[in-house]
């Protein structure tokens, strides 16, 4: 069972809100669906720019057969918290 914390505002959006080594849980229209690792098909890592800087970024793929979606987690949300 993957454990996660609810952020505020996350139900309004599609996000990543929880990481751990059986795989990611991400909100999708207001409601946590995990995903293991075995669904993801493929991270890329790179910059975005934020302000007079860049931050961490990464694109994740979600293949679950039927459907497919992308995700974008940047290195100030709170999953890295958790």
């Amino acid at each position: 069972m993957l454990v996660h914390h609810t952020l505020p505002g996350m139900a309004a959006r599609n996000a990543a809100k929880a990481v751990s080594q059986v795989g990611l849980v991400f909100a999708i229209s207001g409601h946590d669906r995990a995903a293991s690792w075995l669904t993801i098909g493929s991270v890329v890592a790179g910059l975005g720019a934020r302000g007079n800087g860049e931050m961490f970024v990464l694109a994740l793929n979600v293949d679950k057969g039927d459907t497919s979606r992308l995700f974008t987690v940047a290195a100030i949300e709170g999953i890295w918290l958790s």
